[in-house]
């Protein structure tokens, strides 16, 4: 006796088959977790000289300037460069390469 011939797999099953296998859930999500907290650095307190410095930077700075700014984010500081979007005061935010700064959190920022 001849078996029946099966129905074709649609696209969405076949894909499933590739998954990725993962033995043990919610390995990665925790090993992310432990590599942030090994590589966490604490934000450094800015002098007032260098509080001056930013002030100044941001007053004087015109939209569609190239900048570079260094900022804490995450237990760590990042360095951004593009173009300066402006200043939000209400939030006291700065904008660059149209990403959103708390200007609390700026450690540096040049003209370039």
């Amino acid at each position: 006796m001849a078996s029946r011939p099966r129905k074709p797999m649609s696209a969405i099953n076949r894909a499933k088959q590739f998954l990725p296998f993962q033995a043990v859930k919610g390995l990665d999500e925790a090993l992310e977790q432990k590599e942030r907290e090994l590589y966490r650095v604490e934000k450094a307190q800015l002098s007032e000289e260098q509080i001056a410095e930013i002030t100044e930077c941001i007053r004087t700075l015109k939209k569609k300037q190239s900048v570079a700014v260094t900022y804490y984010s995450d237990g760590q500081y990042q360095t951004l460069t593009g173009e300066y979007g402006g200043y939000q005061e209400a939030a006291a935010n700065i904008v660059v390469a149209e990403v959103w700064i708390p200007v609390a959190e700026l450690y540096t920022i040049k003209r370039l």
